[in-house]
């Protein structure tokens, strides 16, 4: 069976990633890579406000999160090939 990697955003929202898996176990390792990434991005963002504004403020940090996407949710699903039309 093959596997698709979906967003969820802003909780309600799939977006197709077209991210197809020959495992269940590849999938969600893509999902850790992107929540990774996610994490790295997002203390970055904080190294470099602490820099420039010396202190975190919660309202900014939440605006960070959703722009970077920490906000959105991933999950794999099962995946089928479309039929053919055989016309």
């Amino acid at each position: 069976m093959k596997w698709m990697l979906v967003i969820i955003v802003f909780g309600t929202h799939p977006v197709k990633t077209d991210l197809v898996f020959d495992s269940l176990d590849k999938c969600l390792e893509a999902e850790e890579v992107m929540r990774a990434e996610q994490e790295s991005k997002l203390q970055r963002w904080r190294a470099v406000f602490k820099e420039t504004e010396g202190s975190l403020l919660t309202k900014e940090e939440a605006l960070a999160k959703r722009r970077i996407g920490m906000d959105n949710l991933a999950t794999c699903i099962p995946h089928a090939q479309p039929a053919t039309n055989p016309n």
